[in-house]
């Protein structure tokens, strides 16, 4: 469980340093959208492993626990919306055209990952630890 949880917190840091690390060489257009590509195929693995692994789990885990499965409903639902919003922002990206549109759709991106992540890490996971002990 502890390592599942650290490497889980070392892809958030890596694809939250990825799409910082974008600003940086948003001035070279190739390295912009080969970097972004590559977030991108990180960022695709991560939440299929959370759908595939993550959530499966924590169901199987919460199925006697109200509080527990209204959580990751939540938690679902939420994923869900900002999944949407994330592959739109590919999508439009596919080619960079205007680098300010791009700074400012990249600067909300990272805005909503980040709040997602917080939430993750502190209270996702502490509910998913915390079902885990008891079972």
């Amino acid at each position: 469980m502890k390592d599942f949880i650290q490497a889980w917190k070392a892809e958030h840091r890596y694809i939250a340093e990825s799409l910082m690390g974008l600003r940086g060489v948003a001035n070279d257009p190739h390295q912009c959208q080969r970097q972004l590509q590559e977030v991108k195929e990180r960022l695709l693995s991560h939440l299929k492993t959370e759908d595939e692994i993550l959530y499966p789990a924590f169901r199987e885990k919460a199925k006697e626990d109200l509080r527990a499965q209204c959580i990751v409903d939540l938690f679902e639902q939420d994923m869900a919306n900002i999944s949407r919003e994330v592959l739109r922002f590919f999508e439009k990206y596919e080619c960079i055209g205007d680098m300010g549109d791009f700074l400012k759709d990249l600067d909300v991106i990272i805005a909503s990952l980040e709040k997602r992540i917080w939430n993750e890490e502190n209270v996702l996971m502490d509910e998913y630890q915390r079902i885990s002990q008891e079972s």
